[in-house]
């Protein structure tokens, strides 16, 4: 398959809809049961993806990547920073999607859940002394490994 734009990687991920096997890996869920889908390349920030799963999907996403010709699929459920999930490494705002999915591959362990704190850079402002500061929100990113 060549290069996608982002069009065809959703039109893709569509037509991927209908296959039971597929279906049956979108476990993330919205309060109203349906499994919300974003289609996402490797190059793609986490924390882009994960301001789109808090703001406009209620805390839970199944994230499809298109990679290497094939679409792997990573469900997604945030959690408060501060819950009893125990983050097993921190993720940089500027991590990609496919250092993410790199990452999960290696911490992976058949029926373990991975949770992983993200940072997600918020806005910058001027601290006291004139010098520029980020606000960084934090969210915590489970995933079924």
């Amino acid at each position: 398959m060549a290069e996608l734009t982002r069009e065809q990687l959703a039109a893709e991920v569509a037509k991927l809809m209908i296959s039971p096997d597929f279906a049956r890996h979108l476990t993330a869920s919205a309060p109203d049961g349906s499994h919300p889908i974003i289609p996402a390349f490797p190059s793609d920030k986490v924390s882009d993806v994960v301001r789109e799963i808090q703001e406009a999907m209620g805390g839970e996403a199944n994230i499809v990547v298109h990679f290497l010709n094939t679409f792997t699929v990573v469900p997604i459920k945030m959690v408060r920073t501060g819950s009893t999930e125990r983050p097993i490494a921190s993720l940089p705002s500027d991590t990609t999607i496919g250092l993410l999915v790199a990452r999960i591959a290696e911490d992976a362990r058949q029926g373990v859940t991975l949770t992983y704190r993200i940072d997600t850079a918020r806005s910058h402002r001027a601290d006291r002394a004139g010098e520029t500061s980020a606000e960084v929100g934090a969210y915590v990113a489970t995933v079924a490994a």
